[in-house]
């Protein structure tokens, strides 16, 4: 979802740097649990809410942008207070953008009685039910949580196909 962001930002170098930097803080997070040593995360909420778009003012790709933002915030929500229901924020935001970019790209009729097997049917939909689906089959293997790990559920992720492509629906 980071690269939808960063899509939605690119003239903006400094909120691209400041998004990678709060989710690596995320991972070396994990990786230091439960060292009591660990950084903070209550500034990292506030700074991810300053990078969020106002779907208000802004269109189009914001909207990803915004569903980056939102699963970002629940990630640091989760790790900060250990709160579960916050991993199916980020799950659901992940499904929501690909939902969104499908409607986009296929120019679906939101009325459209099919609508729901359309989108579940895409491509995109499936790849990112098997990224998921793979990514948690991973994460069940795992006893203990270190730096070797999180390398390789990260390198996994990075070896699917990327989640959507914004420069279909919004070129340059």
């Amino acid at each position: 979802m980071q690269a939808n962001f960063d899509y939605y930002f690119s003239q903006e170098k400094e909120k691209i740097e400041a998004a990678t930097t709060i989710l690596n803080t995320c991972f070396d997070y994990i990786i230091a649990f439960p060292d009591t040593k660990k950084i903070s995360l209550h500034g990292f909420l506030e700074q991810i809410e300053a990078l969020t778009p106002d779907l208000d003012e802004e269109e189009g790709a914001a909207s990803y942008a915004f569903d980056f933002c939102i699963a970002c915030y629940a990630l640091l929500r989760l790790l900060h207070d250990v709160d579960l229901q916050e991993l199916e924020t980020v799950i659901e935001q992940a499904i929501a953008t690909v939902d969104m970019f499908i409607q986009e790209y296929l120019d679906l009729d939101p009325s459209d009685a099919d609508l729901e097997n359309k989108i579940a049917d895409s491509p995109f939909m499936l790849n990112e039910v098997e990224r998921q689906q793979a990514l948690l089959s991973a994460v069940q293997t795992i006893k203990i949580i270190n730096e070797e790990q999180v390398f390789k559920l990260r390198d996994m992720n990075r070896r699917f196909p990327d989640m959507i492509n914004l420069r279909t629906i919004y070129p340059r």
